[in-house]
């Protein structure tokens, strides 16, 4: 059974006294695993992947790899090089956003 889009989005909106610190978290992966941060909620369904409220339709390696960030909250620095650019470009806002941080 799929989430509906809107669904997802309430589940995975966080609670209103919940904030991410981006300025702290504005700098670059450089190559190392990624963690999300643990006050990020994200989930999908067969076509999207919800994080923190917002939604984005996904399929393929990309929608496999961002499953697995939700399932495991972290990817290997590995798995992040092998993302292709839309991925990419997630984790890099969300890096910027900090929901996501860089694996130590």
């Amino acid at each position: 059974m799929a989430v509906d889009r809107t669904l997802g989005e309430w589940l995975t909106e966080p609670k209103p006294q919940v904030w991410f610190d981006s300025a702290a978290r504005t700098a670059q992966n450089n190559g190392r695993g990624v963690e999300l941060d643990r006050r990020t909620r994200m989930a999908y369904d067969d076509h999207h992947i919800f994080i923190n409220g917002e939604s984005l339709r996904a399929g393929g390696r990309d929608a496999r790899l961002m499953r697995q960030l939700a399932d495991r909250r972290g990817l290997d620095a590995n798995a992040v090089r092998t993302a292709g650019r839309s991925a990419r470009e997630c984790l890099a806002e969300w890096l910027a956003c900090g929901w996501l941080h860089a694996a130590d």
